[in-house]
């Protein structure tokens, strides 16, 4: 069904097409979610795209959407089943942003007080005001 969008060489795919086993939780013709086998903390998982996609900007837009809408609906699970308040959402894309799996994947990581688990980073300020709207407007042009 997947072959010409499945990457022989990706976990992921493999994970998509049974060759690797996985805890599923959901699965539809287009996106798939499963526990992370190394999880930051209890009920981590992740939901992919079944095709392979190496990052968010080639996902067509039809399926991040159900990427999001279904993430909207584990994070609501997850803090029913854990009696929790808090949920990070992760999504790196490209090597400099920490992906290390380059099949596109959204964590869902419950947070519970003391969990060690930690998303940290320097701030990295804008030089002056100029910079900040520089950059703002061509953004803006480009949406």
């Amino acid at each position: 069904m997947w072959s010409n969008l499945v990457n022989k060489d990706c976990v992921f795919c493999r994970i998509v097409d049974g060759v690797i086993p996985a805890v599923k939780i959901y699965e539809t013709q287009d996106i798939l979610a499963f526990f992370d086998t190394l999880p930051a903390a209890k009920g981590h998982c992740l939901v992919i795209p079944k095709g392979h996609y190496e990052s968010i900007d080639f996902v067509p837009d039809n399926i991040i959407s159900s990427i999001f809408i279904l993430a909207k609906k584990i994070v609501r699970l997850q803090k029913k089943i854990f009696n929790i308040n808090d949920v990070n959402l992760l999504q790196n894309n490209g090597r400099e942003a920490g992906q290390t799996v380059f099949h596109m994947h959204l964590h869902i990581i419950p947070r519970f007080k003391n969990d060690n688990v930690n998303l940290s980073w320097k701030e990295n300020a804008y030089e002056n005001d100029n910079e900040i709207l520089t950059i703002a407007n061509k953004m803006k042009e480009g949406l």
